[in-house]
């Protein structure tokens, strides 16, 4: 199926923006900006973006293609960051955001807020003083956001495989090349054996250092046989530590935690990438399914937590 080209048929300039890394342990958010050519595109613009789909249902080598001839064909396209640093002293939210902000207003324009913005999820910008459109799923309906998902992703990843090229301890430690940042058991058993590293979101990692615990309880007791049958999740969101919810599949938390103790998406595999967390961030493990607490080790006995000095 051919995605959209416009949200509006009308002479406003839109730009499509998506995000990557959101839900990563370890690194930056990347954010995607795109404005497709607005004047008659040409055979190879035409066979490109015709393909464009969202950057999840698309390999990594053709992604890598695709964001190569996208910024071949759309002069008019970039990438902001937003670094862990910043994610730890603001907020995921509020990096989610800055990340947007920072793609949209490096594009050259002489008037960023006389644009449309086609935002994909649920976030807008603050303080935007133009047209902005939040579209769940936006990825899959319009041309541009699909643009902006694949250049934000590639980014996203190739970030890390530079930086892990010229770390190779950090590699060796936490896996982040083939994790891409996110929480693998590889990863988490990383942090588990090493510590936090500078570039890890605190707020992320809390549940997976060395001794660290947190409990969970069920604000309902009508199946008790249920409790015992299911692993829970507690949410949060990067900023606020309060607040908590049960991860039943739904579109903020696609997948679970097995009675392993291992994640799974719902599709078997080890990891889930950021847009599976989209909306809360981060699951943070809870109780296993016997009912005691999991560490993210196999332990049932936690200490406090130390945040550990930072790899080099």
């Amino acid at each position: 199926m051919t995605l959209l080209t416009r949200f509006i048929q009308d002479n406003r300039t839109e730009i499509g923006i998506d995000e990557a890394g959101r839900g990563s342990f370890w690194g930056p958010i990347m954010a995607g900006a795109v404005i497709l050519p607005e004047t008659e595109w040409t055979d190879d613009q035409k066979a490109l973006f015709h393909t464009l789909r969202d950057s999840k249902k698309i390999s990594p080598t053709k992604r890598e293609k695709m964001a190569k001839q996208l910024k071949e064909l759309i002069p008019l396209s970039t990438v902001g960051q937003v670094d862990a640093s910043e994610i730890n002293e603001y907020g995921i939210q509020w990096a989610n955001r800055e990340a947007f902000r920072r793609a949209v207003l490096l594009l050259p324009l002489p008037d960023h807020a006389s644009c449309r913005l086609l935002i994909d999820g649920t976030l807008a910008i603050d303080d935007w003083k133009g047209v902005q459109e939040v579209i769940v799923e936006g990825d899959n309906q319009y041309m541009a956001i699909a643009a902006a998902s694949i250049l934000a992703k590639v980014e996203h990843d190739r970030w890390i495989q530079e930086y892990c090229l010229a770390h190779p301890v950090c590699e060796d430690r936490y896996h982040l090349v083939s994790s891409k940042g996110y929480g693998t058991a590889k990863h988490r058993e990383g942090i588990r054996i090493y510590g936090g590293h500078e570039l890890h979101r605190k707020i992320y990692i809390q549940q997976w250092l060395p001794g660290a615990t947190q409990t969970s309880k069920r604000k309902d007791k009508k199946d008790k046989k249920e409790k015992e049958d299911v692993c829970l999740i507690q949410f949060n969101d990067g900023r606020d530590r309060g607040g908590s919810s049960s991860c039943d599949g739904s579109s903020s938390c696609d997948g679970s935690w097995s009675c392993d103790g291992s994640w799974s998406c719902g599709d078997a595999a080890e990891s889930c990438d950021a847009e599976r967390h989209r909306g809360a961030g981060i699951c943070d493990a809870v109780t296993r399914c016997d009912g005691s607490w999991s560490c993210g080790d196999g332990s049932a006995d936690c200490g406090d937590a130390d945040y550990l000095p930072a790899v080099d």
